[in-house]
């Protein structure tokens, strides 16, 4: 499989870099030696008669009693060996501590509103009775990693259109499904990672699936912003670190969504709540599958039947 074009900024004589002018080296110079000691007249006679005298003093004290016998050497005490850890999420925080990549936080507005309508939002879609805690009910143990792009030019458009509590356009324009859309995380077009939320929160941003995925929003689409290889290599990282953190099981494109259907994980009370997908794209599918490969996640399986034809779309929809 080809690599993705490097659509990196550039400088005048390749990739543009942040770096520091080097700091002037300072020159240290050895002090200039003393001078020899003058020798005084009549220096050598006095200390011969002192170390006499002293000599004398020493005869006349009694003797010192014997040293006691030295104790034999042993090795130290061996230190007491390290317990294993056999808590999962402990040894899981450890991997993730050294693999994750730099994230840029950009949290988006989360409020009591932002959880009011969430809590109408899942109580409609995966039947939760309603009364519950949603600092307790919205937070999940991620399973499944869901590719999106954004079908913008800039991060800051994506977060723009994440960062209020409800929809500002939507087809249902009942309140139970006016929470806005929202992923986890942007990948900008130079592999910038963007947090927009923590990732064991749950969002909006695959129908069916968002009680357990993390979304991956990546800026661009398939046409007039065609994703890049640095946006490959930064989600890359990105799986990886989540997939020490964290018990997943697949990654997947926000185009392969129906093809859990059959699955356990997919959850979903109406059977009129769907969209057609297209993106990321196969060939972006493709590169980020094969950079991850030896982390064993699961693709879903195309079903021998395909579902009931949708509006094929890439962009941000309502029914997320």
């Amino acid at each position: 499989m080809r690599p993705l074009p490097d659509r990196r900024p550039t400088g005048p004589t390749g990739p543009t870099t942040w770096a520091e002018d080097a700091p002037t080296a300072l020159i240290f110079t050895a002090p200039p030696p003393a001078p020899p000691p003058v020798a005084q007249r009549g220096a050598l006679p006095s200390a011969l008669g002192a170390l006499g005298l002293g000599l004398a003093l020493l005869g006349a004290l009694p003797a010192l009693p014997a040293a006691p016998p030295a104790l034999p050497l042993s090795a130290p005490a061996a230190a007491p060996a390290a317990l294993p850890i056999e808590n999962d999420a402990a040894q899981r925080a450890l991997r993730a501590a050294v693999l994750q990549p730099p994230i840029i936080e950009r949290p988006v507005l989360w409020n009591a509103e932002r959880e009011r309508l969430a809590m109408l939002y899942f109580e409609r879609h995966k039947g939760w009775p309603p009364g519950q805690d949603p600092k307790r009910a919205l937070r999940m143990e991620p399973r499944v990693i869901v590719q999106h792009w954004t079908a913008g030019p800039t991060a800051r458009s994506a977060y723009n259109t994440f960062r209020a509590p409800a929809q500002v356009r939507r087809r249902d324009r009942s309140e139970s499904n006016a929470l806005n859309l929202c992923s986890h995380f942007v990948v900008d077009r130079d592999g910038s990672i963007y947090r927009l939320m923590p990732e064991d929160r749950m969002g909006r941003h695959t129908i069916g699936l968002n009680h357990l995925a993390i979304g991956v929003e990546n800026v661009g689409d398939g046409k007039r912003w065609p994703l890049t290889q640095a946006q490959v290599e930064a989600n890359a990282a990105l799986v990886r670190w989540l997939a020490a953190a964290y018990p997943l099981t697949h990654l997947i494109a926000h185009a392969e969504y129906r093809w859990l259907e059959s699955h356990p994980y997919f959850v979903e009370t109406d059977p009129g709540f769907r969209t057609g997908r297209i993106d990321p794209g196969p060939e972006f599918m493709g590169a980020l599958r094969a950079a991850v490969a030896d982390l064993g996640l699961q693709a879903p399986t195309r079903p021998e039947r395909p579902h009931r034809r949708q509006r094929l779309s890439g962009r941000p929809s309502p029914h997320g």
